[in-house]
C-alpha cells in the first residue's frame, strides 16, 4: 500500500489498493508507469502465461468485490469502475487480442525503450536499477517471442506491414539505422552528469545496454526469419474484434455504422470552418495554401530542439495560469509539468506520461522530432494544450490528488482513452473558447487537429470494419479503405505532411479502435457539458462542472454521463485544491 494512503480504507478501497500492488508485482513495467516503487529492477512477463496470470488476478479481484458491499457513494463508483475495467480486460485476454499487439506504438517492444525514460534516477541506488533491468531484457524479449510464437501457432498474427515497421523500429533501437542513435546510448553520459557515478556502476550500465541491444537483435531475427513469413496481408481487424476494442477504449457499446456516418458529417463541418479561417489568414487562399504560408513564416517557426522545449514549457506555464484563474482548481502538486524530447524510433505524435504516485516524477509532454530541427508553433500550440494543460496532465495529476475520494486503482491503474483523449480534445476547444487561440494561424492549427481526429473516425472504422468510402465523397467515392487511401486522405483532408501521414496510417492499421477515442470522446464530453448546463441552469459554472468531472477520474463513457450528472446535482460549488 502506498505511503500516501494512511487513512483507514473501506473494504472496496482496500481491495483496489491490493489489486494495484498485485498488478505491479506481475507487471513491473506497469509499476514503473504508475510510479509504484519496488519493481524498477525487474522486467515484465509478456508470455501467454503472463497474460493468463493477469486474467486470473482480475477474476480473483472481481470475486472479492462481490463480497464487499459499498459503504458510500465513493465506494460504489470505485467498484463500478473496477468491475467494468477488469471484465473488459478479461474479455480481451480470453479472446486473444494480445497476440495482435505487434505494432510500432503501444506494444511490448516499444515499452522496452519507453519504460527506461520513466525510471527515477535521483540517487545511485535508483541509477543501479537501470542496468539491473536492462541486463534482464533477454528474458523480457524471450517472453515477447513466446507471446508471438503462440499467436502464430493459433493463426492470430499481425499484418505484414506492422511486422516490417517493428523490424525498422528494432533496427533503430539497436543502432543499425543511419543517423539514429541506439536506444539508451545517452545513459552513460547522463550518469556522469549526475555526479553520482562509480566505475563499477558505469561498467554495469554499459554492459547492460549491450545486453539490451543483443535482446533487440534476437527479437529482430525471430520476427524476420520466423514470424514475417507467417504474417497476414489482411489489415482489417473485422467487426467483432473492432467492436471489442472500441468497447475497451470507450467504455460503451458503439454503433459503428452511425459513428462512421457522423464522422463524415464532422469532416464536412470542419472543412467549412477551415475555409473561413483560411480566408482570415490570406483572402482567397484555401486551407492548404494558408497552412503553407504559415509554415513559411519565420515568426511562427522555432529552430532547434532546445528552443522548442523552452517554448513548449512557456505554453504550459501560461495555460496553467489561465486554467487556475478561470476553469479549474489546481492543487499545488499538480502544477509541475515538464516538456522533453522523445527518444527516437517511435511514432511521430506527441505524447504524455503522468506523474508518479508521490509526484516525485513530474508529468511530462514528449515531442518526437523525427530528426527535424525546425518546428511550427501554429501547428504545435493546440497539441501542447492537448498533452499538457488543460489536457492530459490536468486530468491525470488532479486524479492523483484525490486519495480521499478515489481508490488507488482509479488513481493509478485505469485509463479509458474515450474519457482521457476525449477530454484532451475537448481541452483544445476549451482553450479556443477562452481566447488562447485567437490568432487565426493558431486557430487553424486547432481546426487541422480536429479534422485529423475526425478523419481518424472514418478511416479507422472504415478500414477495420470494411465500410466503403461514401458515394458522395470528393475522395475516391465508393472505394474500400487501403493503406494508400488512408494516407492520401490524411494528407488531403487534414493537411498532414507525408511522413506523419505514413506514421499515423500504420498506427491506425495496427491499433484498431484507439484512433476514434479522441473525437468520439470529445463528442461525449460536449454532450455532457450541454446536459449539465440544461439541468443546473443558472447554477452551472465552468469551474463547477470541471472540478466535479475531473475529480471522478477515468471511467467508461457510459458510466461517465450518469456519474457526473448525479454528482453535479448532489454537490454544491466545490474545490479540488
Amino acid at each position: 500500500m502506498a505511503a500516501s494512503e494512511q487513512r483507514s480504507l473501506s473494504p472496496i478501497f482496500a481491495i483496489a489498493s491490493e489489486h494495484v500492488d498485485a498488478v505491479a508485482a506481475l507487471d513491473p513495467f506497469e509499476a514503473t508507469a504508475m510510479g509504484v516503487p519496488g519493481h524498477d529492477a525487474e522486467v515484465s512477463d509478456y508470455s501467454p502465461g503472463g497474460f493468463a496470470a493477469r486474467a486470473a488476478l482480475d477474476q480473483r479481484t472481481l470475486a472479492r468485490l462481490d463480497t464487499a458491499p459499498p459503504l458510500g457513494r465513493d465506494d460504489a463508483i470505485a467498484a463500478a469502475v473496477m468491475r467494468d475495467a477488469l471484465r473488459t480486460e478479461i474479455a480481451e485476454i480470453e479472446a486473444g487480442d494480445q497476440y495482435y499487439s505487434l505494432r510500432a506504438i503501444a506494444s511490448p517492444i516499444s515499452t522496452l525503450v519507453e519504460v527506461i525514460e520513466l525510471m527515477p534516477r535521483a540517487s545511485a541506488e535508483q541509477w543501479a536499477d537501470i542496468p539491473a533491468r536492462l541486463a534482464a531484457y533477454p528474458r523480457a524479449a524471450a517472453s515477447i517471442q513466446a507471446l508471438y510464437e503462440e499467436g502464430a501457432r493459433r493463426g492470430m498474427v499481425a499484418a505484414r506491414r506492422q511486422v516490417e515497421e517493428v523490424l525498422e523500429q528494432l533496427d533503430a533501437y539497436r543502432g543499425a539505422r543511419s543517423g539514429v542513435p541506439a536506444a539508451f546510448s545517452s545513459l552513460p553520459a547522463e550518469l556522469d552528469a549526475a555526479g553520482i557515478a562509480s566505475p563499477a556502476l558505469r561498467t554495469d550500465l554499459e554492459r547492460a545496454i549491450a545486453r539490451a541491444h543483443e535482446a533487440f537483435a534476437t527479437l529482430r531475427s525471430f520476427l524476420a526469419a520466423d514470424y514475417l513469413p507467417r504474417a497476414t496481408e489482411r489489415e482489417a481487424a473485422g467487426r467483432e474484434r473492432y467492436a471489442r476494442a472500441a468497447r475497451r477504449f470507450l467504455g460503451l457499446a458503439l454503433d459503428l455504422d452511425e459513428t462512421y456516418a457522423w464522422g463524415w458529417e464532422e469532416i464536412a463541418r470542419l472543412r467549412a470552418e477551415m475555409a473561413a479561417t483560411a480566408e482570415r489568414i490570406a483572402p482567397g487562399a484555401t486551407a492548404r495554401e494558408a497552412a503553407a504560408l504559415l509554415d513559411a513564416d519565420p515568426a511562427r517557426t522555432i529552430e532547434g530542439e532546445a528552443n522548442l522545449i523552452v517554448w513548449l514549457q512557456s505554453v504550459q506555464d501560461e495555460a496553467l495560469r489561465v486554467v487556475q484563474e478561470r476553469l479549474v482548481d489546481v492543487p499545488e502538486p499538480a502544477r509541475r509539468i515538464e516538456a522533453k524530447i522523445a527518444p527516437p524510433g517511435g511514432a511521430l505524435a506527441q505524447y504524455y506520461t503522468p506523474p508518479s504516485e508521490d509526484f516525485s516524477r513530474p508529468g511530462c509532454i514528449w515531442y518526437p522530432t523525427g530528426g527535424n530541427t525546425r518546428f511550427h508553433r501554429w501547428r504545435d500550440r493546440t497539441t501542447a494544450y492537448h498533452e499538457g494543460v488543460p489536457g492530459h496532465h490536468l486530468q491525470m495529476a488532479l486524479v492523483l490528488c484525490q486519495a480521499a475520494h478515489l481508490s488507488r486503482f482509479q488513481r493509478l491503474a485505469v485509463w479509458y482513452p474515450g474519457h482521457g483523449e476525449g477530454w484532451a480534445l475537448y481541452a483544445e476547444r476549451l482553450m479556443a473558447e477562452e481566447g488562447m487561440l485567437a490568432d487565426p494561424g493558431d486557430y487553424l492549427g486547432m481546426l487541422i487537429g480536429q479534422m485529423h481526429r475526425a478523419v481518424r473516425v472514418v478511416v479507422d472504422i472504415g478500414a477495420h470494419v470494411e465500410l466503403p468510402i461514401p458515394r458522395g465523397s470528393d475522395f475516391e467515392p465508393g472505394e474500400p479503405w487501403t493503406y494508400a487511401r488512408i494516407k492520401g486522405f490524411l494528407m488531403h483532408a487534414a493537411a498532414l505532411p507525408e511522413d506523419f501521414a505514413h506514421s499515423e496510417t500504420v498506427r491506425y492499421l495496427g491499433w484498431p479502435g484507439q484512433a476514434i477515442a479522441y473525437k468520439v470522446g470529445e463528442r461525449a464530453w460536449l454532450e455532457l457539458r450541454a446536459e449539465a448546463k440544461r439541468r443546473l441552469g443558472a447554477a452551472y459554472t465552468p469551474r463547477r462542472f470541471h472540478n466535479v468531472a475531473l475529480a471522478l477520474g477515468s471511467m467508461g463513457l457510459e458510466l461517465l454521463r450518469t456519474t457526473v450528472l448525479e454528482s453535479l446535482e448532489a454537490t454544491p460549488e466545490t474545490s479540488t485544491a
